[in-house]
């Protein structure tokens, strides 16, 4: 409608406040990761373990052009599954997941969910998309509580997550 009362192309883009704009529309109709300046991933919204590609999941962006606060799977706050398909632009960018799509199946499920459970289910938190299947809210500090672990894993030297400054975290990340 915007296109044919302006008489003009309307460009669609999906992105986040903190994350900035991520993915763009081509002109046949797909939105485009910027895969050059993020990666954006579907993860299990429980262990946080990347999801395979075409099953949903919590989606997580690492900013690959924010050197001053590097953003390393920041929680968006959508679910979303990844596309495997190609657009039929020829552009190889991969496409950004339906979001509305997976809302509204989530908003089912917890629907499905409540009618189960009953007066056992939280209803505290109807209006939020990351419940469990009980209705409880899912915590989103998983790096706090895996961050010593985390760096561990990776053989670099422990430090708290608010030590995460620019100046810090160029002086330990020279030589990577």
């Amino acid at each position: 409608m915007i296109a044919r009362v302006f008489d003009c192309p309307v460009a669609n883009e999906y992105g986040a406040r903190d994350a900035g704009i991520l993915a763009y529309t081509c002109p046949s109709g797909g939105i485009h990761i910027t895969a050059e300046n993020c990666i954006l991933e579907a993860l299990d919204p429980v262990t946080y373990e990347p999801v395979p590609n075409g099953q949903s999941g919590v989606l997580a962006i690492t900013d690959l052009t924010n050197y001053v606060q590097p953003r390393l799977r920041y929680m968006l706050g959508d679910m979303g599954t990844l596309s495997t398909e190609e657009c039929c632009c020829g552009r190889r960018l991969p496409l950004v997941p339906i979001i509305e799509k997976e809302l509204l199946q989530r908003r089912e499920e917890q629907m499905q969910n409540q009618k189960l459970y009953r007066k056992s289910y939280d209803t505290n938190y109807l209006d939020f998309v990351f419940v469990n299947d009980m209705g409880t809210l899912f915590k989103p500090d998983y790096i706090t509580r895996h961050f010593k672990e985390l760096l561990q894993r990776n053989n670099l030297k422990v430090i708290r997550v608010h030590d995460l400054r620019h100046p810090y975290v160029k002086h330990t990340t020279k030589n990577f």
